[in-house]
Order: C-alpha cells, then structure tokens, then sequence
C-alpha cells in the first residue's frame, strides 16, 4: 500500500513543480509585454507647447486679432496640469488627449458682442505598444487625428484637423493644427 502512495505523492510534486514554472515563465514574458509608447511602464504626461496653423491664421476669442499661433488665441486655457496623458497597459497604451473647446457666450450685459472661454475638453483612444504613429483617426464631428507621432523620448506631435469658430470670417471653419507636446517632469 505504501508502494502504491509512492507515484501519486510524486505525481503531484511533479504537478506543482510544471504549474510552479509554468507560471514563472508568465510572469516574465508579461514584463516584456509592458513596453509601451514613450518606452516607459509608468504613465507619462506631456504639456501643449506649439499649437499652429501652418498655413492660416484665425481670430478664436474674438479679439480682432488673428493668428497662425493658437497659444495667443486660447488666452485664458493654458493653465492646466497637462494636457496629454499615457497610461501604461501590458498591450497598448491608452492615449487622452485635452484640447481648448471654444465656449461661445452671448447676451451678457458687459459684452454686448459675446464673450468666449476655453475649457478642457478630451478624448481618449487606444493605441497598440507596437505601434509608433497613428494616422487617419477621426474622433467625432469636431476632431480628426491625421498623424500623432514620436519626435523623441520626450515629444510627440499631433496633426489634428479641428473645427473652431472663426471671428474674422464669422464662420465655423476645419483647420490643420499641428501640436507638440512635451514631457513634464
């Protein structure tokens, strides 16, 4: 009887010992995995710091002023925290965009012509670790990626077609921004 209990013992260490390994080796092909996007594991935030139109310029806060650089246009936006965030999954990496909506407002006493703000106003999409761009993505009515792509280990840059009220054609018009973004540390 003893004799008996001998192979089952042993069949069962044996058990352990393959699931032992076998889940060793899942554990350290899942941190080869990890690579994603901005080759870090952890999530990265970057900041907005060239917001352009190539080959136009625009009036968006209706200050009779236009301009090929939205950073003067977006006057009362760029205070926030950060304004693109990468957060880190074993196979892809999810993207969240924020980008200055145009808030329009009228009948206000002190502004009889309107007033404009911008807010934070984003998106989110999801990209494969593999992956180094993505082109041709459109996100709803307003937003359409045509190329987000790696500079270096600390930019990337957005080439976005956006729509924006214009003051100086008083108009809703498509344009082609092409954003950087940078790394904060």
């Amino acid at each position: 009887m003893a004799g008996q209990l001998c192979p089952v013992i042993k069949l069962n260490i044996m058990k352990k010992i393959v699931f032992t390994l076998l889940y060793i080796i899942t554990l350290c092909s899942c941190e080869n995995d990890a690579e994603i996007v901005g080759g870090t594991k952890k999530d990265t935030y970057f900041r907005i710091t060239e917001f352009i139109i190539p080959e136009n310029s625009i009036d968006l806060n209706n200050d009779n002023v236009i301009n090929s650089n939205m950073l003067l246009e977006f006057s009362n936006y760029f205070n926030n925290t950060y304004d693109l965030q990468i957060k880190a999954n074993n196979n892809s990496s999810l993207l969240s965009f924020y980008l200055p909506k145009q808030n329009i407002f009228f009948d206000y006493l002190c502004c009889p012509n309107g007033y404009v703000e911008f807010s934070k106003n984003g998106f989110t999409i999801n990209m494969n670790r593999r992956q180094t761009s993505l082109e041709n993505q459109i996100i709803d009515n307003e937003n359409k990626i045509i190329l987000f792509s790696k500079l270096n280990d600390s930019s990337y840059k957005l080439i976005l077609e956006k729509k924006y009220f214009d003051f100086n054609s008083n108009a809703f018009s498509a344009e082609t921004f092409e954003i950087k973004y940078d790394i904060i540390n």
